[in-house]
């Protein structure tokens, strides 16, 4: 289901330091931990949607943020680039408070 945008996550994972994790729960997935700094992570995952070709790359600080935007394939890249740059923001945020 994810063979298609392997390469591309595997990419990722070496732009935006990175590590996907391939299964959980005996469930294929696409999932990998953001350093927010300070012993914090958020999730970072890709959800297969509809129509084929199509996907979501979701995060959340596993408090209040969220993040959550479709890519195409040839959109995927910039979009977990985005999704990773939202999520190390979340951190910034709160501590400039």
């Amino acid at each position: 289901m994810f063979g298609e945008i392997d390469p591309i996550l595997q990419a990722s994972a070496e732009k935006l330091s990175l590590c996907w994790l391939h299964e959980y729960r005996g469930e294929e997935v696409r999932s990998a931990e953001v350093s927010l700094g300070a012993g914090r992570f958020a999730q970072l995952w890709v959800e297969y949607s509809q129509p084929p070709g199509t996907f979501v790359v979701c995060a959340w600080d596993r408090k209040s943020n969220r993040f959550r935007a479709p890519a195409s394939v040839q959109e995927l890249s910039q979009t977990l680039a985005h999704a990773v740059a939202v999520a190390r923001s979340w951190h910034a945020t709160e501590h400039a408070s």
